[in-house]
């Protein structure tokens, strides 16, 4: 199974580490760190939240 970024996946990431480079500032930096994980925390690697946002998906694609 190959999990590399083609080279689309890969101008992408580079292009939002640029932007998130430029734009977060120390303070949201920090927050962040502070913050921690968003995972749900029960070993599924979902974030918190995940069912919300999928269900607004799924209902915008409807």
């Amino acid at each position: 199974m190959e999990l590399a970024f083609g080279a689309a996946g890969a101008a992408f990431r580079d292009e939002v580490r640029t932007f998130l480079d430029e734009k977060l500032t120390p303070e949201l930096r920090a927050t962040g760190r502070r913050m921690g994980s968003m995972e749900a925390g029960d070993g599924s690697g979902r974030l918190i939240g995940d069912e919300s946002f999928a269900r607004k998906i799924a209902e915008a694609a409807a």
